[in-house]
């Protein structure tokens, strides 16, 4: 009986603290690398509810936005005492907001005015030219985030030399310089790899860049 009291007692002091009634979150949504504004930018508002003995469950959607051509939105809503607001935005060509950051807003009681940056998609493709018939391979990555191997890696087989575009595409930062870094192994010397191998090169937004890797 006491532990149950002690949870209502600590379960009602939390609850004690969060505010309730008329609230709104405002703002505007940029594009990274131009500072333009970003219309029909999709702004999320979720809430988590709290439940006695169980805590705050999963979120849920509570409302959605959409930025103007101004790139401003306003999402009003009744905050309820037994809540917590969070808000998180995307937009069709951008990364989402949450992806980039790995966190979402919280919002606090009242006028909250919170903007968003996102950063637009580009693409780019990898042409390798193997110079060499050592049995060698590349991986690497972009901006120590999307990982990518030479075609020999993904189809082992041959050693002779090549000046090849796969068909992969692989999605990067657009508007602005990207970072490339990779590793030339070797097959056969227990597989060991030469030191890492720096590059950059930038792309307009929604473009596809080709970048060069020789071998």
């Amino acid at each position: 009986m006491y532990k149950v009291l002690t949870l209502i007692l600590c379960s009602l002091s939390i609850l004690s603290c969060q505010k309730k009634g008329p609230s709104y979150v405002k703002g505007t949504i940029y594009e990274r690398g131009t500072n333009q504004p970003i219309e029909g930018a999709s702004i999320i508002l979720d809430k988590d509810k709290y439940v006695l003995a169980y805590g705050y469950k999963e979120s849920n959607k509570d409302d959605t936005s959409y930025s103007d051509s101004n790139g401003e939105y306003k999402i009003k809503f009744t905050r309820s005492p037994t809540a917590r607001y969070y808000i998180h935005c995307e937009a069709p060509g951008y990364f989402t907001y949450y992806d980039e950051i790995n966190q979402d807003y919280k919002i606090k009681h009242g006028k909250t005015a919170i903007n968003f940056t996102l950063i637009p998609k580009a693409y780019v493709k990898i042409k390798f030219i193997k110079t060499n018939t050592n049995f060698s391979y590349v991986s690497g990555s972009f901006n120590e985030k999307v990982t990518f191997s030479s075609p020999y890696y993904l189809s082992p087989g041959t050693n002779t030399t090549y000046n090849t575009i796969p068909s992969i595409i692989y999605t990067v930062y657009g508007n602005q310089v990207n970072t490339v870094s990779w590793l030339v192994s070797q097959i056969g010397q227990s597989s060991q790899a030469t030191s890492k191998i720096e590059g950059a090169f930038f792309v307009a937004k929604g473009d596809t860049a080709i970048f060069t890797i020789q071998f």
